[in-house]
């Protein structure tokens, strides 16, 4: 009883998208240890992304798996350390600006979800960092004859054509 009660947090949390395979609903909205999740107008755990390169500030985007989001700060309160760093250490190449870091990353993401958000998203930002992970290919490892693209586990979670039957909703509804 207690996996389906956490899968049906999760069935909250995620929501299918086309081209990321998966991301967070607009919706969903958590308080860990008094820090908040809230996602941004890409469905990440992030402030909403540009939507063009900003002439003052110096904007990076952290793209990769569950690491990449921790890095880059999956709380909406919490500290960005890359950002704060670079602020303390270092002079912005634009005058008058700072260092602004965006988390492009979310948990189980794998190849090619990255590429795909940088390309989307890629053109507003001044720098990308990829963070990623030997666990970026274990589908393609732990699941012989599993394609290279082929989305994550989430994804099949949330889509129950994909995963062969609506079985699976249906018992969550029933438990919620």
């Amino acid at each position: 009883k207690s996996k389906v009660l956490d899968r049906t947090k999760t069935l909250e949390a995620y929501y299918p998208h086309p081209y990321l395979s998966y991301v967070v609903s607009e919706s969903y909205s958590s308080v860990k240890r008094g820090q908040t999740h809230k996602a941004n107008n890409f469905g990440l755990f992030s402030p909403d992304f540009p939507e063009q390169k900003d002439v003052k500030n110096f904007n990076i985007l952290i793209v990769g798996g569950s690491v990449a989001c921790q890095f880059a700060q999956m709380f909406q309160n919490g500290p960005k350390y890359l950002e704060l760093h670079l602020n303390n250490n270092f002079e912005c190449p634009k005058p008058g600006g700072r260092f602004v870091t965006f988390n492009g990353a979310m948990g189980g993401w794998k190849y090619p979800q990255q590429s795909i958000l940088i390309m989307m998203a890629g053109s507003s930002f001044d720098l990308i960092i990829s963070l990623d992970g030997f666990n970026a290919f274990t589908p393609g490892i732990s699941a012989p004859g599993t394609r290279f693209e082929s989305p994550g586990s989430k994804f099949h979670l949330l889509n129950p054509s994909a995963g062969g039957g609506y079985s699976f909703l249906l018992i969550n509804f029933m438990v919620g």
